[in-house]
């Protein structure tokens, strides 16, 4: 009985881990479930497209002054008031930007003339243009 007593004292030693598994699924199920509805983000505006461009762009003001004192917008010869005629121009127009062409002997004096009128039509910019740069317009 002796042997058989030291056998019965003996405890086991070893941990069922068969309900902690169980129970570890049961937690992972949840929150495989939980999380996809609990998350949030940042509300985000989405960014709106803009205007369409234009699909032909304007024909730029060119100013021309000869040495006769005639001045022309782009080709046509300004009979009248030359800042009234401006004046409605720049009226339809989107950008407000004027180009003043001069022949290079003509005293600067008539230049500035034409560019105060300019501005006084209602040109927001105001450009001076070279033979080169706009001879073929």
């Amino acid at each position: 009985m002796a042997g058989n007593s030291m056998s019965s004292r003996r405890l086991a030693s070893s941990i069922n881990i068969t309900p902690m598994i169980d129970i570890l699924l049961v937690l992972l199920v949840i929150f495989m479930v939980v999380a996809p509805s609990t998350s949030t983000g940042l509300d985000v505006v989405a960014p709106q497209p803009g205007p369409a461009p234009k699909e032909t762009p304007e024909e730029p003001i060119i100013v021309r002054v000869n040495r006769g004192g005639e001045i022309r917008i782009n080709r046509t010869v300004v009979d009248g008031s030359f800042k009234g005629r401006l004046t409605e121009i720049l009226k339809t127009r989107h950008d407000r930007v004027v180009f003043v062409q001069a022949e290079p002997d003509l005293p600067f004096q008539k230049v500035a003339e034409v560019i105060d009128e300019s501005r006084g039509a209602g040109a927001a910019q105001i450009g001076l243009a070279t033979e080169l740069g706009l001879e073929n317009r």
